[in-house]
């Protein structure tokens, strides 16, 4: 939300898994500074869609905080 608040688009992105399976060397490149093994990928950057309003709910939502 951060990022979306100053501008930036985000998008998580399964396709790394893919990679990881199909040319392992790329991943092993990076196996020194790793502590694990990568699955999604989170890319930033400028949007080429802009969105006007969120999505529309029937209805707002209920929070219950719990003590």
């Amino acid at each position: 939300m951060l990022a979306q608040a100053h501008g930036i688009a985000t998008c998580w992105c399964g396709f790394l898994q893919l990679v990881q399976r199909e040319v392992p060397e790329l991943l092993e490149k990076t196996a020194g500074i790793r502590r694990t093994t990568p699955f999604y990928a989170m890319l930033f950057g400028k949007s080429a869609v802009a969105y006007r309003r969120g999505v529309r709910r029937e209805s707002d939502a209920t929070i219950v905080w719990k003590e």
